[in-house]
C-alpha cells in the first residue's frame, strides 16, 4: 500500500542525504560508512520484494480484488492473460535480466567509474534499451526457427494413416511435386516443360542447392528453397481432407486495381514517367518475361497451324517477326493475346487479380491432397474424369470459401465491372460481398442498404445485366461509419463459413506449395483432438484448463523487395518485424495483433468484439485491437514459421512515408486507448516490458532519438559559446598544464565525453542493421547477407532511415497534440515517376525540413566554435532530414528536369493571389496553420471550399504548451546563449552595446518593415484595385509580388545589418541568426495561436487583400473584421514566404553539385532501382513542340538560376571584402587571429546566409 511504499522510499533514499551532507562538510566517518552499507542491503531486499510482486500476473487487479469483488470483471475481461509455460516464462524473465544487466553494466562504466577511458573497460559496447532488447531477442528467436528433421513431404503434408491401400511414398510425393512445378508454368515463373528430381528434398542443405532446372536468383528458386526449409520445422500432423475444418479467406477491397488495362501497361503514366509499366516489369523479371514470350510463341504457332497461315504474311520467318512478342508480348491484337499480357503484368504488380489467383490455390491444394490421399475415390470413378473433377470441386467447396468484400461493387464503372466479371468467370467459386443500395420509395425518405453476396454461379438479371445476389441482408443504415476498411470487413463477416478465418489484404499473393500446408496451420489451433469429457465435470476440468488459441500468425514474403532500395528497405522492416520479432514475442507472450496473413479462430473472435474495430480516428490500426481483446480475455496468440504468403509494399518515397505516417498516427491513438491502459497496468513486469518494447516502445524510442539529437546539438551550442568566449586549458604531451594559462577552464573531460557519446551513437546506428543481417545470414547464407547489407549502405539507406524516424516522431507528436488521425491511401504502384521540387517541399517541409534546417544552422555554429571530426556524423544525419526526399526522387539530377522544377517552384511560390489555385504556396501556408485555427462553418456551393478538408480546431491546452510556451522557452534559451557571448570584451578590450536591444532590433525589425509595406500596399490596392482589376486581371498578383520582393529585401537587409554589427565575425553572426530564427518563430506561433480566428474554407480573403475588392466575396458580416485579421495574417505570411524562398534556394544550391558530375543520373538510378546502366530506363521522348518549349525553359530559367547563385554569393563576399579593404592592417590581423573567428569565413557564411527560417 501507500504507507509501506513511503516507508520503503524513506529507508532507501534517506541515508543518501546524510552521507552527502557529511561528505560536503568533511565529517564523513564510520557512521556514514555504516549507513551506506545498510542502505545498500535494504535497497537489494526492497528490489527483490518489489520484483516478486511485479512478476505476479495481473498484479494490480489481484491486489485490489482481494478487498472487493468490484474488480472481478477486470480480472475476467481485461486481465485474464494466458499463462506461459515454465520454459517460456523463464526465457521472458531471463531476456529482461540480460537487457537490464547490460544497461546497468554500461551505466556503471560510464557514470560511476572514471570517465578517463571507459571503452577500454567496456569493450566498446554501447546501445540503447531498444537495441539491447533487439539483440537479446536473437538467441531466443533463431533456435525457435527450425529443428532438423529428415521427414519431408510424405510425413509432414500427407495424412496417410487412414489410407486403406498403402503406396510407396515416391508415388504420392511425385504427384505433389509435379503439381508444384506445373503451378509455376502458368504464370511463367518457370519455362514450360521444366521439371526435375526432388534433390532439394533429398539434400540436407536445401538452401545451398542449385539445380540446372532452377534459374539462379529466380522466383522459382526462392519458392522451392523456402518450401524445402519449411519442411524441416516441427509442424502439426495433418488430418485427412474430409475431416479437416472449414475455413474462409476474407479480403477487403475498395478502389485497388483489379486487373491492369492494356493502356496502363504499354503507355507512360504521365509526362514525368520515363518508362512504361511493361518495360519496367521486363527489366525486373527478365527470366519470367522470356518464359512468357516462349509460351506465347508456341501458342501462336499452334493457332496458326489450326487456322492456317496468314495470307498476308510471307512463307519464311525471320527474327524480326518475333520483335512484337519481345516488346509487347503479343503479335496479334486478338483479345486472347492481349489478355495474356495483361495477366502477366497483373501477376507481377499489386493487383486484386494476383491476390485472388494466389488464394484460390487453396482450392487446388485441397483437390490435390484429396486425390492423392484418396486413391479409392479415384478408382470409384474409374476413367470418368468429369465426375471425378466434380467430386474434387465439391470437397474443395465444403472446406474452403473465399470472400472479397467489394464495398464499391454496385458503383463500379464499366472497366472495373468488366474486371470483376472476369474474376468471377475465371474463378466461379469466388464470392463477392458488396453494399447494395435501394433509393427511397418516396421523396425525402431514406434509402435502404443491403449487404449482398454473389459468386460466379449467380445468374444474370435481364434488366440490369448484373448478377442476382444469393444472399441479401438489410442493414439498419450505412455501415461505413469509421475509416472504411474495418467497416468493409465487418459488413461482410456474416458471409464467412467454417471455424477459421484468414484476413488477407488486396495486395497479397499465395502459392500452391504454401497452400498444401493449410491443414498443418489449422492444427496450430490445437482443436483437432477434443476431449470427450464434460468441461463442467470434476474429472474433465484439467483437460479444459488449457487456454484456447485465438490467432495463429504467419510470415510474409515481401515480393516487392527486388525493385530497388526503397522496396528492399520496406521488405527488410517487414521481415524483421513480421518474422524475427513475431517469432520471439509469440513465444514469450508479447505478440498481439493479427496483421496479415494471420489466421483467426472465427467463433472465438466474433463472440469477443469481432475481428476489426471501426471507430473513426481511434481505430486507425484496426487489426491490433482484436489481438489485444483476445489477449486480455485469456486467448493465446501463436506464430508459425513454416508458412508464408506474399505481400506487396509501398515502393515510392512518398507512399512509404504515407504508410509510416499512418502507422505513427495510429500508434498515437493506441496510446490513448483503454486497451493500452489495461495492458500497462495489469501485466506482470516482464511481459509488460515485452509488450512495451514490441509495440509503443519502438515509436517512443524514435521520438527520444530525435529529441536526443536536438538536446545534444543544443548542449554543444552552449559549449561552443563557452569555448569561443573564455580561455580553455591546454595540456602538453605529459598531461601538464601549459604555462601562462592561469584562470583557464578545463573542458577536456567534457570534450572527451562528447566524443565517446558520438562514437556510441555510431555503434547504435550500426547495431540497428544487425537483426536483418542475422535473419538473412540464417535463411540465405553469409554471402547474400553481406551483399544485401552492402547494397543498402551503397544506396544511402541510412539517410532514409533517419528521415523515416523523424516522420514517425512528427506523426505521433502531431496526433497526440492535435489529433486528426485518418486512413491514408498510400498507393501501390511502381515508383518510376519523378516528383517536382515544390511537391516534395510542401509535403515534407513541416514534418522534417524546417526542423532539419534549424538544427543544421545550430550545428554550423557548433562547427565554427567547437570543431571536431566526430561532428561529421551529425552533419550527415541532419542533412538527411533536409535532403532525403530529393535524394530518393527518381532522376533528380537531370539538368533539364531540374530547371523545369525551378520554374515550377517559382510559379508555385507566386500563384494563388489573383485567382484560386489548387497547387500554390498560399494554399499550403493556409493549410499548415489550420491545425491551430480550424475552419469556419462550411458555406455550401463555394467552389474553392473543395480545396480544403475538414480540420478540427486544436484544444487550448495543446496550443498553449506546444505552440506558445515551448517556442518561447526555446527563444529564451537562444537569447541567453547570445547574451553570454556578448558579455565578453572583443579583441580590442571593448564591450559591445546592449545585446538584448540589438537582437530585438534584428528580430522584430523585419516584422515592422513587413507591416509598414503591407499597410501602404493595402491602401493602394483598396483605391486602385476596383478600378484596375477589370482591365488588368493580374493586378492582385503584381501587388503581392511587390510586397514579397520588398519583404525579401527587408529580411536580407536586416541580416546584412546584423553581420555588420558583429564586425563580420562569422560565429557571432550565425549565433545571432539562430537567435533571430527562434524569436521570430515564437512571435509567429503566438500571433497565430492568440490573434487569429478560424479560417474560411475558401481563399476569398487572400485575394480580396491583394486586389482591394472586398465586396462580392461572400464574407457576410465578417467583411468588417476580416481586413484586420488578414493584416496580421499577411505579416506572418510575408516572413514565411521569404524564409521558404530562401530555404528552397538553399536546397536547390545543395542539389546542384551532383548534377555537374558526369553520369550522375545513371549512378543515382542504379542506386535507387538496382539496374545496371545497360538496363536503365531510357530518356523520355518529346514532340518537336515540347522539345522547343523545354529548350526555351532551360535557357530562360538557367540564366535566372545562375544570376540567383551569383547574387547570393555577392551578398556574402562583397560586404566582407569591402569591409576588409576599409580596415587597417592591425584590425584585419586582430579579426583574423581572434579566437571567435576560427573557421572558413566564406564557406560557412554561405550556409548561414541563405536560410532565414522563421517557422
Amino acid at each position: 500500500d501507500f504507507s509501506s511504499s513511503l516507508v520503503t522510499l524513506g529507508l532507501t533514499a534517506g541515508p543518501t542525504f546524510y552521507v552527502a551532507i557529511a561528505e560536503s562538510q568533511g565529517n564523513a566517518g564510520q557512521v556514514a560508512l555504516i549507513l551506506g552499507i545498510a542502505q545498500f542491503f535494504i535497497s537489494v531486499i526492497a528490489t527483490l520484494l518489489f520484483a516478486n510482486y511485479a512478476l505476479r500476473p495481473a498484479c494490480l487487479a489481484i491486489a485490489v480484488a482481494g478487498a472487493s469483488r468490484k474488480y472481478l470483471a477486470s480480472q475476467t475481461f481485461t486481465a485474464s492473460y494466458p499463462a506461459l509455460n515454465k520454459k517460456a516464462r523463464a526465457a521472458s524473465i531471463l531476456l529482461w535480466m540480460l537487457v537490464f544487466g547490460c544497461k546497468l553494466t554500461e551505466s556503471y562504466f560510464f557514470l560511476t567509474l572514471s570517465l578517463r577511458d571507459p571503452h577500454s573497460r567496456h569493450g566498446g559496447h554501447e546501445d540503447s534499451g531498444v537495441q539491447e532488447q533487439v539483440l537479446w531477442q536473437q538467441p531466443l528467436s533463431q533456435p525457435r526457427r527450425s529443428y532438423a528433421h529428415n521427414h519431408r513431404i510424405y510425413s509432414k503434408l500427407l495424412a496417410t494413416g487412414d489410407m486403406e491401400v498403402k503406396y510407396h511414398p515416391k508415388v504420392l510425393v511425385s504427384q505433389i511435386w509435379n503439381a508444384i512445378i506445373i503451378s509455376m508454368w502458368i504464370p511463367a515463373t518457370l519455362a514450360g516443360g521444366v521439371c526435375g528430381p526432388r534433390l532439394s528434398f533429398i539434400n540436407q542443405g536445401d538452401s545451398n542447392y542449385k539445380g540446372e532446372f532452377f534459374p539462379p536468383r529466380s522466383e522459382a528458386e526462392r519458392r522451392i528453397s523456402f518450401f524445402a526449409q519449411s519442411l524441416t520445422t516441427a509442424i502439426p500432423q495433418p488430418l485427412p481432407v474430409d475431416a479437416m475444418p472449414t475455413f474462409t479467406v476474407l479480403t477487403p477491397h475498395y478502389s485497388e486495381k483489379i486487373l491492369l488495362s492494356l493502356r496502363e501497361i504499354i503507355r507512360e503514366e504521365d509526362q514525368h514517367t520515363r518508362v512504361t509499366l511493361l518495360e519496367y516489369l521486363k527489366q525486373l523479371h527478365p527470366i519470367e518475361w522470356d518464359n512468357f514470350v516462349k509460351d506465347t510463341k508456341i501458342l501462336a504457332e499452334e493457332t496458326e497451324m489450326f487456322n492456317g497461315p496468314n495470307p498476308l504474311g510471307g512463307e519464311t520467318e525471320n527474327k524480326q517477326d518475333d520483335l512484337p512478342f519481345y516488346f509487347l508480348g503479343f503479335k496479334s491484337a486478338a483479345p486472347e493475346y492481349t489478355l495474356r499480357t495483361r495477366i502477366w503484368a497483373s501477376l507481377r504488380a499489386q493487383t486484386l487479380y494476383r491476390t485472388v489467383s494466389g488464394m484460390m490455390n487453396y482450392s487446388k491444394a485441397i483437390k490435390l491432397l484429396y486425390r492423392v490421399e484418396s486413391p479409392d475415390v479415384v478408382q470409384t470413378f474409374g476413367g470418368n474424369t468429369d465426375r471425378l473433377e466434380r467430386e474434387l470441386e465439391s470437397m474443395a467447396r465444403r472446406k474452403f470459401k473465399f470472400v472479397v468484400s467489394m464495398q464499391r461493387y454496385s458503383k463500379f464503372n464499366k472497366e472495373e465491372h468488366e474486371n470483376a466479371e472476369f474474376l468471377l468467370r475465371a474463378y466461379p467459386d469466388l464470392q463477392i460481398a458488396y453494399l447494395d443500395e435501394e433509393p427511397a420509395s418516396k421523396e425525402g425518405g431514406e434509402g435502404r442498404i443491403f449487404s449482398a453476396l454473389i459468386d460466379g454461379h449467380s445468374e444474370f438479371l435481364p434488366d440490369s445485366g448484373r448478377r442476382k445476389p444469393k444472399f441479401r441482408i438489410e442493414l439498419p443504415g450505412n455501415p461505413i461509419l469509421g475509416d472504411g476498411k474495418s467497416d468493409n470487413q465487418n459488413h461482410a463477416i456474416v458471409f464467412y463459413r467454417g471455424e477459421y478465418l484468414q484476413l488477407i489484404d488486396a495486395n497479397q499473393d499465395n502459392y500452391l506449395e504454401e497452400c498444401l500446408k493449410i491443414r498443418n496451420v489449422l492444427g496450430e489451433f490445437e482443436e483437432y483432438a477434443v476431449s470427450h469429457q464434460s468441461p463442467y465435470a470434476q474429472w474433465g476440468a484439467k483437460e479444459f484448463n488449457k487456454t484456447p488459441v485465438a490467432i495463429v500468425g504467419a510470415r510474409e514474403y515481401i515480393f516487392s523487395e527486388n525493385v530497388g532500395i526503397l522496396g528492399d528497405l520496406a521488405a527488410g522492416k517487414e521481415q524483421t518485424f513480421g518474422t524475427l520479432s513475431a517469432r520471439a514475442m509469440a513465444w514469450i507472450g508479447g505478440k498481439l495483433h493479427y496483421g496479415h496473413p494471420d489466421f483467426l479462430n472465427a467463433s472465438y473472435m466474433n463472440t469477443r468484439g469481432g475481428v476489426s474495430k471501426a471507430q473513426k480516428g481511434l481505430h486507425l490500426n484496426e487489426d491490433i485491437y482484436a489481438g489485444m481483446n483476445a489477449f486480455g480475455r485469456g486467448a493465446r496468440i501463436k506464430h508459425t514459421e513454416y508458412y508464408q504468403c506474399g505481400k506487396g509494399r509501398d515502393l515510392g518515397f512518398g507512399t512509404i512515408l504515407n504508410f509510416t505516417t499512418k502507422i505513427g498516427t495510429g500508434m498515437g491513438e493506441q496510446m490513448l486507448s483503454r486497451e493500452y491502459y489495461y495492458l500497462g497496468t495489469q501485466l506482470p513486469i516482464d511481459r509488460f516490458l515485452t509488450f512495451y518494447y514490441g509495440h509503443p516502445g519502438f515509436h517512443i524510442n524514435n521520438m527520444l532519438v530525435i529529441l536526443s539529437v536536438q538536446i545534444f546539438i543544443l548542449t554543444m551550442l552552449f559549449l561552443g559559446t563557452l569555448n569561443s568566449s573564455v580561455t580553455i586549458c591546454h595540456y602538453n604531451s605529459n598531461n601538464q598544464l601549459v604555462r601562462g594559462m592561469a584562470g583557464c577552464y578545463n573542458l577536456s573531460p567534457i570534450f572527451d565525453w562528447i566524443h565517446r557519446c558520438i562514437f556510441s551513437l555510431l555503434l547504435v546506428f550500426l547495431i540497428a542493421f544487425l537483426p536483418l543481417f542475422l535473419q538473412e545470414l540464417v535463411e540465405r547464407g553469409t554471402l547474400k547477407a553481406l551483399f544485401r547489407l552492402a547494397k543498402q549502405f551503397a544506396s544511402f539507406s541510412p539517410f532514409f532511415e533517419i528521415f523515416s524516424t523523424q516522420i514517425y516522431t512528427h506523426s505521433i507528436l502531431s496526433n497526440l497534440t492535435f489529433g486528426g488521425a485518418r486512413y491514408i491511401a498510400t498507393g501501390r504502384g511502381f515508383a518510376t515517376t519523378r516528383l517536382s521540387f515544390n511537391i516534395l517541399f510542401s509535403r515534407f517541409a513541416g514534418p522534417s525540413i524546417y526542423l532539419g534546417i534549424r538544427t543544421l544552422i545550430m550545428l554550423l555554429y557548433v562547427s565554427l566554435t567547437l570543431w571536431s571530426p566526430y561532428l561529421i556524423y551529425f552533419w550527415l544525419s541532419i542533412t538527411a532530414l533536409c535532403l532525403a526526399p530529393f535524394m530518393f526522387n527518381p532522376h533528380q539530377f537531370v539538368l533539364s528536369d531540374f530547371l523545369v522544377d525551378y520554374r515550377e517552384y517559382l510559379r508555385w511560390m507566386s500563384r494563388g493571389n489573383s485567382r484560386s489555385h489548387a497547387n500554390s504556396w498560399i494554399g499550403y501556408c493556409r493549410l499548415s496553420r489550420t491545425t491551430i485555427t480550424g475552419y469556419k462553418k462550411k458555406k455550401l456551393g463555394h467552389p474553392s471550399e473543395k480545396l480544403s478538408g475538414d480540420v478540427p480546431r486544436a484544444s487550448w491546452r495543446a496550443v498553449l504548451f506546444s505552440e506558445i510556451l515551448w517556442p518561447i522557452v526555446m527563444a529564451g534559451i537562444m537569447i541567453i546563449a547570445y547574451m553570454f557571448v556578448k558579455a565578453f570584451p572583443d579583441a580590442n578590450g571593448q564591450y559591445p552595446a546592449n545585446p538584448l536591444i540589438r537582437i530585438a532590433l534584428i528580430s522584430l525589425g523585419p516584422l515592422v518593415w513587413n507591416a509598414a509595406v503591407l499597410l501602404v500596399l493595402f491602401f493602394v490596392s483598396l483605391f486602385l484595385g476596383p478600378i484596375l482589376d477589370t482591365n488588368f486581371p493580374k493586378f492582385g498578383s503584381i501587388i503581392a509580388s511587390l510586397a514579397h520582393v520588398l519583404g525579401l529585401v527587408g529580411m536580407l537587409g536586416f541580416f546584412e545589418f546584423l553581420w555588420f554589427l558583429e564586425l563580420w565575425d562569422t560565429s557571432h553572426a550565425v549565433l545571432g541568426l539562430v537567435t533571430v530564427i527562434a524569436i521570430q518563430r515564437a512571435v509567429h506561433k503566438v500571433m497565430v495561436s492568440v490573434f487569429l480566428s478560424r479560417e474560411f474554407k475558401h481563399d476569398e480573403t487572400n485575394r480580396a487583400w491583394w486586389t482591394g475588392k472586398w465586396y462580392g466575396r461572400g464574407l457576410g458580416a465578417h467583411v468588417m473584421s476580416q481586413p484586420a485579421r488578414e493584416f496580421i495574417v499577411k505579416i506572418i505570411e510575408m516572413s514565411l514566404w521569404c524564409s521558404d524562398l530562401l530555404l528552397g534556394h538553399l536546397l536547390l544550391f545543395l542539389l546542384t553539385p551532383p548534377m555537374l558530375v558526369p553520369w550522375a543520373d545513371k549512378g543515382h538510378a542504379m542506386a535507387l532501382f538496382w539496374l545496371r546502366p545497360s538496363q536503365q530506363i531510357r530518356a523520355p521522348v518529346y514532340y518537336s513542340k515540347q522539345k522547343k518549349q523545354r529548350r526555351w525553359i532551360m535557357i530562360k530559367y538557367g540564366i535566372i538560376y545562375g544570376l540567383t547563385v551569383v547574387l547570393f554569393v555577392c551578398l556574402i563576399v562583397l560586404p566582407f571584402t569591402h569591409c576588409l579593404s576599409c580596415l587597417p592592417t592591425n584590425s584585419y590581423c586582430s579579426i583574423m587571429t581572434s579566437p571567435n573567428s576560427k573557421a572558413n569565413l566564406f564557406g560557412t557564411m554561405a550556409g548561414a546566409k541563405l536560410v532565414h527560417l522563421t517557422r
